[in-house]
């Protein structure tokens, strides 16, 4: 009879719970957000490059579910969650391209420009239009930047020797 009153208040416990989660899914998956932002900027830090990407592509997903609609209990949308999904939605974009961001600012500080280039080069893509469009200029002025100091380290270099030819026989 313990044991039963245990399962009883165990599953009251859980149901409560489980509620009160699904009862504001924004606000868990701004937490998701942030969540996966502090783990981006601990990956970052530690140089774990792969494991900071993921947890971008994270938030991606996060975005792309907001999208798509695809949330778990999001079946019929009031007013005030559609302006709740579209802020969310914001600032999911937001971060993403401000870590992606990041992640091209870390290659082109260790001179790893081919990696440096194609990040902004994928920001400029993903990001050209709407609010975000201000991370695609960022990203296109830095790649502009990246090309002046990879041809000034070029121009410092020695050439290396060529073969000379001769016109007489």
């Amino acid at each position: 009879m313990v044991t039963q009153f245990r399962y009883r208040v165990s599953i009251s416990a859980l149901a409560i719970t489980l509620f009160g989660c699904s009862g504001d899914l924004y606000r868990v998956q701004d937490e998701s957000l942030k969540m996966h932002t502090h783990k981006f900027q601990t990956f970052l830090q530690r140089e774990q490059v792969e494991a900071a990407m993921h947890e971008n592509q994270a938030i991606e997903l996060i975005g792309l579910q907001l999208k798509g609609g695809r949330l778990p209990g999001t079946d019929t949308l009031k007013s005030a969650d559609l302006e709740r999904q579209s802020r969310l939605l914001d600032s999911v974009r937001e971060q993403s391209a401000l870590n992606w961001v990041s992640l091209a600012q870390y290659y082109a500080s260790r001179q790893q420009y081919a990696a440096a280039r194609a990040l902004y080069q994928r920001v400029m893509q993903s990001y050209a239009k709407g609010g975000d469009r201000l991370y695609a200029e960022y990203a296109k002025q830095a790649l502009a930047d990246m090309d002046i100091l990879a041809l000034g380290r070029s121009a410092q270099e020695p050439p290396l020797a060529s073969p000379t030819f001769s016109t007489s026989r």
